[in-house]
């Protein structure tokens, strides 16, 4: 419909619009005064107001986006031909209103013009918008108001990695924010790596955000890529670290053991301890270390066993039990406090009993029974299939010996002059024969704590596949049930 021109009949002006930076699809708000300067009431339009000419006549405020410095490009926004906005009451001859309003930014990034227009429905526009061809000076000028719509950011990823810990059996969330790129957001996925077990991600928020969640099933430090995809296809991923803890770290009841025999009940210098637990540390096996010293660590992979605070050299670390060294230091004490600290978790403390001596012998399937961890002679491991003869030698490796001479030294690889048990005698029988003891002491390149002792198999002892064999350090016996073969 051809609309006619109403001259000087209205005066409107721009009292606040905000913002002058907006986010494509983003709204600007607006506050327009109109005031009647013609000679007839203006008749308020009913709200919302109706896009077809039923209710031609009355009157509304109408809006128009152009794009600047291209105006015949037409309009690209606003309400110019769909209706406008209702005024807040009839307006008389020299009255005046204020209109509020609010519009939809453009999508594609530019610079813009917002205009505002006093319509008679479906009959007279009151100004000339800023690309009409009613130029003449009996006409007023739209009010105006420009503004920017940029370029989207570059899409990104903007949650810090490492994510926060969580803990096996505990709920976890984490919400994964994005920034730039065009919106709304396609989706996120995970494109790489592994998500802790027990977790996954999901959208939240419209797609906008993405949430991991669930409840991790699995301890351990688990490296993973997501990926979100903006609405133009656009992908951006990141790298994220998660760690799961094991639950609450905690010694169990009797847990803490002689590494070689199983055996518990009391604690001594040097001896290699394993320690039964949950939490304890990471999901797989992590073996020792040697710091930069040369010696072996006494932090392996998160987890540290104290003993009234002092840190033992670590053997190995396993979420369900650990083995370490118990420090040397502990050497006249009647009681030691035993502690796991596992990724600076602290478990409950434990109270042992500390004695002089605790031999264990070392065994094969490392159970604390069976073939014994024996080589023969010849430098070969001793097996029913592979026994040693009478007159020869057997190498029988233990722990639990006590102190040394020289002293013994925290997660020091043995040397020379090598470690000698402090208490004596260390004696051996095999098949409940006494054999003779060739030696007993550090077994060089071996952590001091390990005890190799050179034992003679004797002149008539019985033949077989699961001899019997003992030691005693300084009166005490190891575990019975360990064997050796003897052809």
């Amino acid at each position: 419909m051809q609309l006619a021109v109403a001259q000087n009949s209205a005066s409107l002006s721009l009292v606040s619009a905000s913002p002058s930076t907006v986010a494509p699809g983003g709204t600007i708000s607006f506050t327009i005064k109109a005031t009647n300067t013609g000679a007839s009431t203006w008749v308020a339009a009913s709200n919302p107001v109706p896009t077809q000419p039923n209710e031609a006549g009355q009157y509304v405020l109408s809006t128009g986006i152009l794009q600047t410095g291209n105006p015949s490009a037409g309009v690209v926004g606003g309400t110019a031909g769909s209706g406008g906005f209702a005024l807040p009451q009839s307006v008389a001859p020299g009255q005046t209103v204020q209109v509020q309003g609010s519009m939809t930014a453009p999508q594609t990034p530019g610079n813009y013009t917002m205009y505002a227009a006093m319509n008679q429905l479906w009959e007279q526009v009151f100004c000339a918008a800023p690309f009409s061809s009613y130029t003449g000076s009996s006409y007023n000028t739209c009010p105006t108001f420009s503004f920017v719509v940029p370029p989207p950011a570059s899409l990104s990823i903007i949650t810090e990695s490492p994510l926060p810990a969580g803990t096996v059996g505990v709920p976890y969330s984490q919400a994964l924010t994005a920034t730039g790129g065009v919106t709304p957001y396609k989706g996120w996925s995970v494109a790489g790596g592994t998500v802790p077990p027990g977790l996954s991600l999901s959208t939240l928020g419209g797609v906008l955000t993405g949430l991991l969640n669930g409840v991790p099933t699995t301890p351990g430090t688990f490296v993973f890529t997501v990926q979100v995809t903006d609405n133009d296809s656009t992908a951006a991923p990141k790298q994220f670290s998660l760690m799961i803890g094991g639950g609450p770290v905690s010694i169990s009841p009797g847990g803490i053991v002689n590494a070689a025999s199983y055996g518990g009940g009391s604690l001594s210098p040097g001896e290699l301890v394993t320690i039964f637990g949950s939490g304890l540390g990471p999901s797989t096996l992590v073996g020792l270390e040697l710091n930069s010293s040369g010696n072996v660590s006494t932090l392996l992979s998160g987890t540290q066993v104290l003993l009234d605070g002092l840190a033992a050299p670590m053997i190995y670390t396993l979420a369900g039990q650990v083995s370490a060294v118990v420090p040397y230091e502990v050497s006249g004490k009647s009681t030691t406090q035993v502690q796991v600290v596992y990724q600076g978790q602290g478990s409950n403390l434990v109270s042992m009993p500390v004695t002089a001596v605790m031999p264990g012998i070392f065994t094969m399937n490392s159970s604390g029974s069976g073939p014994g961890a024996i080589v023969n002679q010849d430098g070969t491991v001793n097996s029913a299939s592979n026994p040693a003869t009478a007159g020869s030698y057997v190498f029988v490796y233990a722990t639990g010996e006590g102190q040394t001479n020289p002293a013994g030294a925290d997660g020091k690889p043995n040397g020379a002059p090598a470690p000698v048990p402090v208490a004596q005698p260390v004696t051996a029988t095999i098949g409940g024969i006494n054999a003779y003891v060739q030696y007993a002491g550090g077994v060089p390149g071996l952590v001091a704590g390990v005890l190799q002792v050179n034992v003679l198999v004797p002149q008539g002892v019985a033949s077989g596949g699961s001899i019997p064999v003992v030691l005693t350090v300084g009166g005490q016996s190891a575990q019975g049930g360990v064997t050796v073969a003897i052809k």
